[in-house]
């Protein structure tokens, strides 16, 4: 499980902004952090193995005067070993033509590694990640490659920002939240909705209020392609409203079954899925759902 937070917008923004809002979803992951973005028709990163506080303080200064218009932060949970600055993301497509943030696994990764290695692709972590950026490398510019390859592959959700410039954002599980101003001039995404939150906050700070609509979730197996030309470009039919589940609770009389008034003489009747009392008091919530 990681956090993924960042923007696209016409006019540019602090990249302190996607970097803030990892510190509202701490619970993603503390074993390092990093941001991706394009300046000067140029891909850059910035990472390492630390906890996302730490990274904040150490690179407050920078990351407040950098301006940009597509930007992606990254606060990782190791799900491996690896705990080194290379593991850490994003990360670069060999050619630098696109960098890549992942919430999620990739199945079989040890086995495409040596796919990939017999093929002359080189690895600097054993980051499952840095597989998964390899093998897009092979389908990339192709978007219907890399959309049908996701869908089987199922890694979870997927962050691309490519030198054309342009986001790609994808998921097959995991959350990802989005949120746009109304005249759709910036758009938000992020793996909480605490998330969106900070940043709308922070925007809303650095450029006077402004009209956010409802937050919105990225449809599972829709890829979706952002580009700014004038404007902020986005595909509306590839977001929904977030999924709501049912809270998960148990039988709070199961302990002393004579207090249930749906018990008959301390038998219950009927199975816990199917018990009224369970209808008459659930609740409803939006939650983040993970493998």
């Amino acid at each position: 499980m990681c956090g993924i937070t960042g923007f696209i917008s016409v006019r540019p923004l602090p990249l302190s902004i996607c970097v803030r809002a990892l510190l509202e979803q701490l619970e993603r992951g503390t074993d390092a952090t990093g941001v991706g973005f394009y300046f000067a028709n140029q891909l850059y990163v910035a990472k390492n193995n630390v906890h996302p506080r730490d990274f904040w303080e150490h690179n407050k200064s920078p990351l407040s005067r950098i301006h940009v218009n597509y930007a992606v932060a990254h606060n990782r949970k190791a799900s491996n070993r690896d705990m080194s600055r290379d593991a850490a993301h994003p990360f670069y497509s060999t050619d630098r033509q696109f960098i890549l943030a992942h919430n999620g696994s990739l199945r079989s990764h040890r086995a495409w590694r040596a796919f990939l290695s017999a093929l002359g692709k080189q690895f600097k972590s054993e980051n499952d990640t840095e597989v998964l950026t390899r093998i897009l490398e092979y389908l990339y510019p192709n978007l219907g490659a890399i959309e049908q390859f996701i869908q089987e592959a199922s890694p979870g959700v997927i962050v691309i920002i490519t030198s054309n410039p342009s986001v790609i954002l994808m998921r097959t599980h995991n959350p990802l939240y989005v949120s746009w101003s109304k005249n759709r001039r910036i758009l938000l995404y992020a793996s909480t909705k605490k998330a969106i939150k900070k940043m709308r906050e922070d925007i809303n700070e650095f450029l006077g209020d402004i009209e956010w609509e409802k937050i919105k979730e990225l449809k599972r197996g829709k890829l979706a392609t952002l580009r700014i030309n004038g404007e902020t470009i986005h595909f509306e039919e590839a977001f929904d409203e977030p999924t709501t589940y049912y809270q998960s609770r148990l039988c709070p009389y199961k302990g002393d079954p004579t207090r249930c008034p749906y018990k008959n003489y301390h038998r219950c009747k009927f199975v816990w899925w199917d018990c009224p009392y369970r209808y008459h008091t659930i609740t409803y919530y939006t939650t983040i759902i993970s493998d």
